[in-house]
């Protein structure tokens, strides 16, 4: 079962769009809660508080259409937005 952190990281790194090898070779590595860089961490820390989140999307069900993620029950993916600095955006 995928950790908040691993949930965390995998939408963080959807965030940042497609990269040459995925679905080539094996999957990530886990990262530790600490390793995240600050913007993560402290999305972290809202989804393990419960919230409040400040994203109108936190907390919804990701729907891996793509299919990039190992395959899961519906509700087992959910997306939440880590703030990229420098980004208005988001």
């Amino acid at each position: 079962m995928l950790t908040i952190a691993g949930r965390v990281l995998v939408c963080t790194l959807l965030a940042l769009g497609p990269l040459p090898s995925v679905g080539k070779g094996p999957p990530p590595s886990e990262i530790a809660a600490q390793d995240l860089p600050a913007e993560a961490r402290t999305t972290l820390a809202r989804i393990r508080a419960g919230g409040p989140f400040p994203y109108e999307r936190d907390g919804v069900v990701f729907g891996n259409r793509e299919r990039l993620l190992p395959p899961r029950p519906r509700d087992y993916y959910y997306e939440y937005t880590v703030p990229t600095p420098g980004e208005k955006s988001r």
